[in-house]
């Protein structure tokens, strides 16, 4: 019976992805070829050129200070795929389909596979799958034609948790390693990814029914450091080759840290705008209540580092947590579903930002209604803080939507886990009137702290 369970599931598994591969790859075509922008995505699909001098390949020719040398990998083998079929493509349609591979595999695969580990009791089924990826299509659709690190290291960090949740299954933890490392590469913000998978691995060893021993709990542990330093130390020895740093993460040579913590105290949101024709592409949202922490900066208004940013905690507590609540909610936030902004939003995107915020309300009303949390079943938190956890390094810097998709992806899967109770029972109508007010209340906030930021928007 184990096993015909374990066939269905891996069924719908199989359907699912096929099925959604297939919905994100035509709405890649619908949405048709887009240019590349000169920021971001063009660098990204420049840079694999990077890796030649004077014709010569080699990892240790890679020159950037702001990315890593894995994307550049990647993007050099979707080149060469665009290649094959056209000496002359832009890329866009490989792209595209690479992306709905990604969209797929994140919503039919991955996902559902943390949510079991998070939920054993559950399982989210064919339509549940599909219904992840269909959210993903809704809200990030813009993102399938352009060459950017956000989904590729989103599919790393998830594969990192999923395979850090087997527990002391060896090759399992070398692959946990290698995909921290890639994501880390990939988006230099899932450092913190380092730490919490290695936490995670220990816990789970030392909650298995049968503890390995010592000596196998610390091969574990070693193994899991290879698979990160696998990717990592080829980063390190790039970063000294090029800039005379040992750093092996990316952006260490640009003091990309400073700049993302420095920019986070004057900005509560940023976006790029693709609209304008001689004007930088800076959609600023500036932040008027941190004025007092920004002249604490001294004489370089800069943040030197994280350590300098906890002592503006410190010194500047309530301005500081104030600071975090705006970036949490502007970075929630779903103006628009696209990385370059075509169009100033005027009042079309309002039904996308509410239906994502009636999604996030629906996370937080199945974690905090005690009914609904109950019919989640027996739950390893561990790994759902993990998932949430990722997001944390990107908060003190300049918000954008993208950096917390590991967390709209929680949310998602916690919207369509099955055992949603009733909302009450016949006759009695004070849960749906506690649930409707509640909703009234948390999107009145909503708008309060979103239409805030809106005003303070500066173009170039």
């Amino acid at each position: 019976m184990r096993e015909l369970i374990r066939g269905r599931l891996a069924g719908a598994e199989v359907r699912a992805f096929a099925v959604g591969f297939v919905l994100s790859g035509l709405a890649a075509l619908v949405i048709g070829a887009k240019a590349f922008p000169p920021f971001d995505a063009a660098s990204y699909w420049d840079a694999p050129k990077a890796f030649l001098d004077h014709g010569d390949f080699s990892l240790l020719h890679y020159r950037s200070p702001l990315r890593g040398y894995a994307p550049g990998l990647l993007y050099g083998a979707l080149r060469l795929v665009a290649e094959a079929f056209d000496a002359n493509a832009t890329g866009s349609t490989v792209v595209g389909l690479f992306n709905a591979f990604l969209f797929a595999l994140t919503g039919a695969v991955l996902a559902p596979r943390l949510a079991r580990a998070i939920w054993p009791a559950q399982e989210l089924g064919f339509w549940r799958r599909l219904g992840l990826v269909v959210l993903l299509l809704v809200f990030w659709h813009g993102y399938l034609s352009y060459p950017l690190s956000d989904f590729p290291a989103l599919v790393a960090a998830l594969a990192a948790l999923v395979f850090a949740a087997r527990g002391s299954s060896l090759p399992a933890l070398v692959a946990s390693g290698v995909a921290t490392g890639l994501a880390v590469d990939t988006r230099p913000a899932y450092l913190v990814l380092m730490p919490i998978v290695l936490v995670l691995v220990a816990m789970t060893l030392q909650s298995e029914a049968e503890r390995p021993s010592a000596g196998r709990s610390a091969a574990a542990l070693v193994l899991l450091v290879a698979g990160m330093a696998l990717v990592l130390v080829p980063q390190s020895l790039i970063t000294h080759r090029q800039y005379k740093l040992w750093s092996p993460i990316p952006g260490a040579a640009a003091n990309l840290t400073s700049f993302q913590l420095t920019t986070g105290l004057q900005l509560q949101r940023y976006e790029t705008y693709v609209g304008g024709v001689g004007r930088p592409p800076r959609m600023s949202y500036l932040d008027p209540h941190t004025h007092a922490v920004v002249e604490d900066l001294g004489r370089d208004g800069r943040v030197g580092g994280y350590l300098e940013y906890l002592g503006l905690i410190g010194r500047h507590p309530l301005t500081m947590a104030g600071v975090f609540a705006r970036h949490v909610v502007n970075g929630i936030d779903q103006r628009y579903p696209t990385p370059y902004v075509e169009r100033l939003d005027t009042g079309g995107q309002r039904p996308l930002r509410l239906a994502s915020w009636t999604l996030i309300f629906g996370a937080l009303l199945r974690l905090l209604w005690p009914v609904a949390r109950r019919g989640l079943g027996r739950a390893r938190r561990r790994y759902a803080v993990a998932l949430v956890l990722t997001c944390a390094a990107a908060l003190p810097s300049a918000v954008e939507t993208r950096f917390l998709l590991p967390g709209f992806v929680f949310a998602a899967v916690l919207v369509l886990e099955p055992g949603w109770p009733r909302l009450s029972r016949p006759g009695s109508w004070v849960t749906p009137a506690a649930i409707a007010l509640s909703y009234v209340a948390f999107m009145v906030g909503v708008a309060l702290v979103t239409e805030a930021a809106t005003a303070q928007l500066r173009l170039g």
